[in-house]
């Protein structure tokens, strides 16, 4: 742990890059996108239900190719848009305005990523789920995306993080129970998250035995009742996700939606690559058209007690 002396020192010699790096802060500053609170921003009991789905990573790599730029992470946040939009609408809790994720990101230099450990921030990213159009939709996020990558590169960033770690485990201990106690009260940080873990393409041997499937779930907290975790193995992408039991008592419903939302995906890229040398007129993205309201669908719960 660093000495709180040398974390004041450090602070005081960065005061300048400090105030530029706020000062351009302020300049950039746009309005964070208005998060809408769902069945999923409610506190979490202890059950919990887990699913996923999987589809050949070649797949993912030809939908993000048809949008410049974009990355496997913009095509999963769009395909779990997409999935969460249609469960939700399927309820009859239709989100008034589109579905937010907060998505970690890794804040590390080229210089760090020499070494272990890791040093995450994260950033919140509308998942455009207004948009019909799945290609539109990842443009749309892509383009989020890209500014706000761009925005994390600050030279404050690691001297925050070096100052971050002399505060006292208890302080961030009671900054989590205070962050419990006011879920219920305060707007939702986001709607989900949703965490790449980049997995080998190569095959993995443990004591001879080749590893023919790996697949995970994630702690959830109150007000982040369904969380979101993709990675990929050799040659093969998951969409993993855990949810709370009160709050999903099926997962099955919703992992059909995330299988409908990379078809759907897989189907505007097949499309496209069909028109190619096609002269095609393309007009502005089309809206999601609103939703009535229908009774909740009666599901079965499937899920053990967590320990």
């Amino acid at each position: 742990m660093m000495n709180p002396l040398r974390a004041l020192r450090t602070v005081m010699a960065n005061l300048s890059p400090l105030a530029s790096e706020a000062m351009a802060a302020r300049r950039r500053r746009r309005p964070g996108p208005r998060v809408v609170r769902t069945r999923f921003n409610a506190r979490v009991s202890a059950h919990r239900t887990w699913e996923e789905v999987r589809c050949p990573l070649e797949d993912m790599k030809r939908v993000k190719n048809h949008v410049p730029g974009a990355s496997i992470n913009d095509v999963c946040l769009s395909v779990v848009g997409g999935a969460m939009q249609a469960y939700l609408a399927e309820l009859g809790e239709p989100p008034e305005t589109p579905l937010v994720a907060l998505v970690p990101v890794s804040t590390r230099t080229p210089e760090q990523a020499k070494g272990g450990g890791n040093q995450v921030s994260g950033m919140r990213v509308s998942m455009a789920t207004d948009l019909a159009d799945p290609l539109a939709r990842l443009a749309a996020i892509h383009g989020e995306t890209a500014t706000k990558k761009a925005a994390q590169n600050g030279v404050a960033m690691p001297v925050l993080l070096e100052v971050a770690r002399v505060l006292p485990g208890a302080l961030i201990g009671a900054a989590v129970r205070s962050m419990s106690i006011l879920s219920g009260r305060t707007p939702p940080p986001a709607n989900t998250v949703v965490t790449n873990v980049p997995g080998s393409q190569v095959p993995l041997y443990f004591l001879g035995c080749e590893l023919v499937r790996s697949t995970g779930c994630v702690p959830l907290m109150d007000g982040l009742g369904l969380i979101h975790c993709v990675s990929s193995f050799c040659g093969s992408f998951m969409f993993m996700f855990t949810a709370d039991r009160d709050l999903m008592p099926d997962p099955e419903p919703y992992r059909e939606h995330l299988a409908r939302s990379i078809a759907e995906h897989i189907e505007a890229s097949d499309l496209v690559e069909r028109k190619v040398g096609e002269p095609t007129k393309r007009g502005p993205p089309s809206r999601r058209a609103p939703i009535k309201r229908a009774a909740p669908r009666t599901t079965r719960t499937t899920a053990a007690r967590s320990r």
